[in-house]
């Protein structure tokens, strides 16, 4: 009995040991890992080589990065280089997640990442290429006159993009104009998800106030706590220039902007903008984040 009872103790023990070694491995499976300072989650993603990429004309720069038109193997791509000389932990912070957003997430109406460069100084996102810009280059520098049709269909693929996100708790915290890009018959795709924040990372970091001001809701002006519903005001103003093609405070400074949403949040009538759309819009852009709509009430919004 005692040699039993040995026995099974020693069998217990080395169980025991073995579910431990087995809980680490599925964290460590799951958890990030570090390449060149890039904090990369375990997903495929191909590694380029910066020779392999052709290089041709600029078509966007950001604050830290240049969007090329380029070529990878024979494939027409978008090369998105960082130029910064000073390559900080924020920067790679923003860059590593930009890539593991795109290499996690997989939408029609999301850009899809070919590959990336991670070998400093040539730190490149390779993503496809998109022929016709962004939805503000439609709207301001090609000044397309939309139909009502198409701006119900370009406001539904908005819509059900960030549906998308939401419910996989994603936070883009940068929705604007700029980063809808446009296809074929106007397919549009969201990209530069550099800002983009889990729920539960929401009100952390260097840069949790972030934002472009003509879309930023009043709590990231005034510095306060904020939840997903920052992407429901950025969306209230992003449709109200699908709508009637003007830009909100166009021209104001950051300052000024922060004082007129801070005052009144909502925007004006216009006569392309049908009165059920506009009090929709300025739903969205409530002062009071829990009286904006969800995505899935605005997903089943039938004036759109």
């Amino acid at each position: 009995m005692i040699e039993v009872e040995t026995l099974y103790k020693n069998e217990q023990a080395k169980v025991k040991q073995l579910e431990k070694e087995l809980e680490r491995l599925a964290v460590a499976s799951h958890s990030s890992t570090k390449k060149n300072g890039l904090r990369l989650d375990p997903h495929p993603i191909l590694e380029i080589e910066f020779a392999e990429l052709k290089l041709g004309e600029q078509i966007s720069m950001g604050g830290f990065s240049v969007i090329h038109k380029g070529s990878y193997k024979g494939l027409e791509v978008a090369i998105k280089k960082v130029f910064n000389p000073n390559i900080t932990e924020d920067l790679l912070a923003e860059f590593g997640t930009e890539i593991n957003m795109l290499a996690k997430f997989r939408h029609p109406n999301i850009i899809l990442l070919v590959g990336i460069c991670s070998q400093p100084p040539n730190l490149c996102i390779v993503m496809e290429y998109m022929p016709n810009g962004s939805l503000y280059d439609l709207l301001y520098k090609q000044k397309v006159e939309l139909k009502e049709k198409e701006k119900s269909y370009l406001t539904h693929q908005i819509i059900d993009t960030l549906y998308y996100l939401h419910s996989h708790s994603i936070v883009h915290r940068d929705i604007k104009s700029h980063n809808f890009l446009v296809g074929e018959q106007l397919h549009l795709k969201l990209c530069d998800f550099g800002l983009a924040k889990h729920q539960t990372e929401l009100n952390t970091g260097s840069m949790q106030f972030s934002g472009t001001p003509i879309y930023m809701a009043p709590e990231l002006f005034l510095k306060k706590g904020y939840d997903s519903s920052i992407d429901v005001f950025a969306l209230g103003t992003l449709l109200y220039e699908v709508y009637t093609s003007e830009i909100p405070y166009y021209g104001l400074d950051p300052s000024d902007i922060k004082d007129k949403v801070l005052k009144d949040s909502s925007l004006p009538s216009k006569p392309s903008l049908k009165k059920s759309v506009l009090q929709m819009i300025n739903k969205c852009r409530e002062a009071d984040p829990s009286r904006r709509p969800t995505l899935r009430q605005l997903h089943e919004f039938s004036d759109w």
